[in-house]
C-alpha cells in the first residue's frame, strides 16, 4: 500500500475514534443541577417577557445560557414522558409565558402543584419563540 493511502486511512481511523468518544461522552452528560446554583437573574415571569417582546436580541444577549430564576403564576402542567414534564408560568394580561422543562429527578410531582398557584423556578434560558424556554428546571425554594 503506497504511504500516503496508509496515512490517509490512519487518519480517517483516528478522526473516527476521537468523533465516537465525542458522541459517547455527549451521549452520557447528565443534565446540571441547578437546585444549588445561585441564578444570574431573578425576575417576575411578565419582567421576562416584557424584555423579550421589547428587544428580543438584547435580551437574547443578556439571558441565553444564563440561570435565570422567574417567580408566577402555573398556566399549565403538561407531562411530556416519565422523565420530562413543562410547566408554563404566564400572566393572564399576557400572550406569551415561560415554559419551565423539568428533567428526571428534578421533575416535580403534579400533584405537588396546581394551576393558577404562584411558584418560583430555576433554569437555564435558552430563548424565545413564543414563549420563552428554560430548560434542566427546578423548583427554587
Amino acid at each position: 500500500m503506497r504511504p500516503v493511502i496508509r496515512n490517509l486511512l490512519i487518519f480517517v481511523i483516528i478522526l473516527g475514534v476521537i468523533g465516537g468518544l465525542i458522541g459517547l461522552y455527549m451521549y452520557n452528560k447528565k443534565n446540571p443541577d441547578l437546585s444549588k446554583v445561585k441564578a444570574d437573574y431573578a425576575l417576575q415571569v411578565s419582567e421576562l417577557v416584557n424584555e423579550f417582546n421589547q428587544d428580543e436580541t438584547s435580551a437574547s444577549a443578556k439571558y441565553i445560557d444564563k440561570v435565570v430564576e422567574v417567580t408566577g403564576p402555573v398556566a399549565s402542567i403538561e407531562t411530556i414522558s416519565d422523565s420530562t414534564m413543562n410547566i408554563t408560568l404566564a400572566n393572564v394580561d399576557q400572550m406569551s409565558g415561560v415554559i419551565c422543562t423539568f428533567h428526571g429527578i428534578a421533575q416535580p410531582s403534579s400533584n405537588d402543584i396546581k394551576e393558577g398557584e404562584i411558584i418560583t423556578v430555576r433554569g437555564v434560558c435558552s430563548g424565545m419563540l413564543m414563549d420563552v424556554l428554560l430548560n434542566d428546571c427546578v423548583i427554587a425554594k
